[in-house]
């Protein structure tokens, strides 16, 4: 039997090779394949394992396979959200570890730290989907919730569209200014300023992106003003029902997953949202199958909850580019 080696890869060495120039037009390409269908996902697309009621935190399997252009790659992402640690542990919020597989024998190649890889594609997926969402000019950045995910939405809109101005909120003050200050030593051209609600935030902003672990609704349909692109990244929903009313269209990543995770769950649950009121996937306006934005004063509402195959498709990307350049650790599995 040959020995089975498996190449480890720690958060320091995936950060070498993570770049959002490169991250984005990656997860562009996932989105093709979503609309091609050359892709295979788990049903549903993220397998959720809730705890007992007493334990603030649930874990998430995502496996995916997709048929990129120059191989086949499958995978799977195991990541865990508990909102408590920061406060409690001093841990992030969210952690998380990928393994990919070759496709021809099964066996596992790399097993990689992936909660920075998670930072990255989930802000990539928003550029994306803004690049085709969002008013072609938005130049004002609404961020509700200074958080980890926060940053990396603003470091990937900012590839995409010329920003003036961010503005941020959240509940913790202290948050919001450590965010500030390291937001101005990446994005030195984009003022950043702190509001004093979350109403602050979107009035006037062309994109708004609610980034927060909130437990319950928050964000209100009369906020939503004409040519507003609204994303909704949360695990649970942040959305009062009156914001379904006041989109035009709503866009999501896959039907499937927003169906069982983030911010669409409890109206689907409760009957007030049918799958016939999802506008597209993004896949198909990727594609050419369906419009984006088609004005300027569309209300457009997106929902990506994330998918494994934006996942595996980054992280073999930095598993080759780790591999070629001999980094990381190899393990002996036996």
């Amino acid at each position: 039997m040959h020995k089975l080696e498996i190449l480890f890869l720690g958060q320091k060495d995936v950060k070498n090779f993570l770049d959002m120039q490169q991250v984005i037009p990656k997860i562009k390409k996932v989105f093709e394949n979503h609309g091609r269908a050359s892709v295979i996902l788990s049903d549903p697309v993220k397998i959720v394992l809730p705890l007992e009621p007493s334990i603030n935190g649930h874990f998430v399997g995502m496996p995916a396979f997709i048929d990129l252009k120059e191989k086949s790659v499958a995978g799977v992402k195991w990541i865990g959200t508990f909102p408590d640690n920061p406060k409690q542990h001093g841990l992030p919020t969210s952690s998380a570890i990928l393994i990919i597989n070759d496709t021809r024998t099964g066996v596992p190649v790399c097993f990689m730290e992936a909660s920075l890889l998670t930072a990255y594609r989930t802000g990539a997926s928003t550029a994306v989907g803004a690049s085709f969402l969002a008013k072609k000019d938005s130049h004002t950045i609404g961020i509700i919730g200074a958080s980890f995910q926060g940053r990396y939405q603003l470091l990937a809109l900012a590839e995409i569209f010329n920003l003036n101005e961010c503005k941020v909120f959240d509940i913790n003050k202290n948050a919001a200014e450590t965010y500030r200050s390291e937001m101005l030593e990446q994005l030195s051209c984009t003022e950043i300023k702190i509001c004093r609600s979350c109403e602050e935030v979107v009035s006037g902003s062309d994109i708004v992106v609610t980034a927060t672990t909130s437990p319950f609704p928050f964000f209100e349909g009369q906020w939503c003003e004409k040519g507003m692109l609204l994303v909704s990244i949360a695990a649970k929903s942040e959305l009062k029902p009156e914001v379904l009313d006041r989109a035009d269209k709503i866009v999501v990543d896959t039907i499937s997953g927003c169906m069982h995770q983030g911010a669409l769950v409890p109206y689907f649950k409760s009957g007030l949202l049918k799958e016939k009121d999802i506008y597209s996937e993004l896949g198909q306006i990727v594609v050419g199958e369906k419009k984006g934005r088609e004005n300027e004063k569309e209300i457009i509402l997106y929902v990506p909850i994330g998918v494994g195959t934006e996942d595996i498709a980054v992280a073999m990307k930095v598993y080759e580019l780790a591999k070629a350049q001999g980094k990381g650790t190899m393990l002996s599995l036996f």
